[in-house]
């Protein structure tokens, strides 16, 4: 079970663009999990100091008043966004586009970062991304993503608990099926 409300968000790491994000998370209430002001975080060279030796690959904000909610932000371009713009799905909240990653470099992403709930998260996205493959073409797995689109953290992690089961028994059925077709298959019935 996950116990936070994450958001990894890739921001343009521009010195207007930073001291914006800033100033925008702070103004709804997150503040940073570190000892660490706006100022360093929009020195490059501060960055890459915090890349190498510390293996640090995010920054976190933390809701002051439900630390359970935290916004983590890639310290360094996680890729080349020319490479994957094909492959986004663009959100619309108020007045905003915003970009949200497939499921396949989500999971590259989450590898990357490689932290022991990014690790469940991975799980839960292969699993995800598995039922909607096999299932793409029934109208009714649309209706239910629809849903799912609408409901509740809770809701969803539930739905993602129960998919990734789904998936391990599809995938133990299958298994099993092919031990028993390649014991047929050696006996010669």
């Amino acid at each position: 079970m996950r116990f936070t409300a994450d958001l990894d968000l890739i921001v343009q790491l521009e010195r207007k663009n930073i001291s914006r994000f800033f100033s925008t998370v702070e103004g709804i209430g997150y503040i940073p999990k570190g000892p660490v002001t706006k100022e360093p975080f929009i020195d490059k060279k501060t960055r890459q100091e915090w890349i190498r030796p510390k293996s640090i690959k995010v920054f976190s904000f933390f809701h002051s008043k439900n630390c359970l909610k935290v916004i983590d932000i890639f310290i360094k371009k996680p890729f080349v966004f020319e490479t994957i713009e094909n492959d986004f799905t663009l959100i619309r909240i108020a007045d905003f586009k915003i970009p949200v990653l497939s499921i396949k470099h989500l999971i590259k992403l989450k590898k990357n970062v490689n932290h022991t709930q990014d690790l469940i998260d991975i799980a839960n996205l292969k699993a995800l991304h598995y039922v909607e493959q096999i299932t793409s073409s029934s109208d009714m797995v649309h209706e239910h993503l629809k849903h799912f689109q609408k409901s509740s953290y809770e809701e969803r992690l539930n739905w993602l608990e129960e998919a990734n089961e789904f998936v391990l028994k599809t995938r133990i059925r299958k298994e099993n099926r092919k031990r028993n077709d390649e014991t047929t298959q050696s006996i010669g019935l």
